[in-house]
């Protein structure tokens, strides 16, 4: 029988032994534990965040409904009823900022997102110059952006209006040819401003939307309004606390074509954003 004096010499020995068995372990849960955190930790930290507002140049008042997109980063927000917007989560990268609004000039600036970045930005835009002359040009071709258009206006669901309904309108606003043009279609009035409503659609004007606080400040009531569709983006859509759709921001002058439908009968194109239980109105400008 061995004495304790052997028992503690051997007891470093047994130590050592039991340590090199457990390092490769130890590794191997250390290994795994940066790789669970490097994807998270990585992903958190390569983005920045674009913040700002969209002013028109000649007043300096805001634009709401200005879209404001990040190049091939395929990250988008819509300016608020005080033209401000926020972009968070943005890729590291040399990226184009890209701006339109109904009725303006696109814009356009190149800026580096770098890592843990706040860009704080303010976009000015611009209105188009002058139209040109009218100059009648005779010729049966349908412009390649109008083509659906013309399309779904052969199958005669909904209600279509092109140039030659939207000309006598030019110097006007848009509600006064809505109203004018399309039943169905009323104008809400409120702080200055007029969105676009239906008589049809929500039956409970408590469930109705009345725009984000601003619109409530400004005394926008609870309404059926219409979701809005301009070049095939979503600049309304009825949502609860979403800022309203100033109509009379539209410059005329630049709308090639007008569709309204009720939600019986919207196409299915214009379904998948959802929203258009008050009806759905699409503007398409010229290119």
């Amino acid at each position: 029988m061995r004495s304790d004096e052997q028992f503690n010499d051997l007891a470093p020995a047994a130590t050592i032994a039991a340590q090199d068995q457990i390092s490769p372990m130890r590794l191997f849960l250390l290994a795994l534990l940066a790789a669970l955190c490097s994807a998270p930790c990585m992903t958190y930290a390569q983005s920045a965040v674009l913040v700002g507002r969209v002013v028109e140049d000649s007043t300096s008042r805001p634009v709401a409904g200005a879209q404001i997109v990040i190049g091939t980063a395929s990250t988008s927000a819509i300016s608020d009823s005080s033209g401000a917007f926020i972009l968070s989560d943005v890729p590291v990268g040399l990226y184009t900022v890209l701006v339109r609004a109904v009725g303006f000039a696109p814009f356009e600036q190149r800026l580096v997102f770098r890592s843990g970045e706040r860009i704080d930005l303010d976009i000015v835009i611009k209105r188009p110059g002058p139209a040109l002359t009218r100059v009648d040009v005779m010729a049966s071709a349908v412009p390649v952006f109008l083509k659906a258009f013309d399309a779904r206006r052969q199958l005669a669901q909904g209600r279509f209006l092109d140039t030659t309904d939207i000309a006598p309108f030019a110097d006007s606003q848009l509600p006064s040819l809505l109203t004018a043009r399309l039943s169905g279609v009323r104008q809400i009035r409120y702080g200055g401003r007029t969105a676009l409503a239906s008589g049809r659609g929500v039956s409970s004007l408590e469930k109705s939307p009345a725009g984000d606080l601003m619109d409530r400040q400004l005394g926008a009531p609870r309404s059926c309004y219409v979701q809005v569709i301009i070049d095939d983006i979503v600049l309304y859509q009825g949502q609860p606390d979403e800022p309203l759709f100033n109509a009379d921001q539209v410059n005329l002058r630049a709308v090639a074509a007008i569709e309204y439908y009720t939600p019986s009968n919207r196409p299915s194109e214009f379904k998948r954003a959802g929203g258009g239980a008050c009806g759905t109105l699409v503007l398409w400008t010229r290119r």
